[in-house]
């Protein structure tokens, strides 16, 4: 879905109304990765392979994401901290956070993770580095008060 922006930080803050009962991070490193119609799919060097995978951005880490990873506390959440359905709570709920190396957990943020001394890099394990999928659904689930 073009359009729909990601952030990253470390830890796991608690549920509140403010936060639309989604879970956040506690502390944000990275806002505004936002997706793209069309971003160029890259080979297991970082190399574009001349196809392109609609809905998707890629992103560089930054100083502090490599670090984060390596205490095994870095996340990636839909939205921001303030906006978790990025300001489209009444028209999309949030369905799941997907991403290479996955709990599971059907939840707004999942731990980034990287093959065993590959922090950033691609390995055969995750070609391109890794890779996180956000699902929405559409209409907005019936909100209790």
């Amino acid at each position: 879905m073009p359009g729909w922006t990601f952030s990253t930080g470390t830890g796991f803050a608690a549920k509140s109304p403010a936060a639309l009962e989604l879970t956040t991070a506690q502390s944000q490193l990275r806002t505004g990765v936002t997706t793209q119609a069309s971003t160029p799919e890259l080979d297991a060097q970082g190399n574009p392979t001349g196809r392109a995978l609609d809905g998707a951005v890629t992103v560089q880490l930054n100083a502090a994401e490599p670090a984060a990873a390596e205490r095994t506390s870095l996340i990636a959440q839909g939205g921001s901290k303030s906006a978790p359905l990025n300001g489209m709570q009444d028209t999309y709920g949030f369905a799941a956070l997907r991403c290479a190396q996955d709990s599971l957990n059907g939840d707004n943020v999942e731990y980034v993770s990287f093959p065993s001394g590959s922090i950033g890099q691609p390995t055969a394990d995750v070609p391109n580095g890794t890779w996180h999928a956000g699902w929405t659904w559409r209409p907005t689930p019936p909100r209790t008060a």
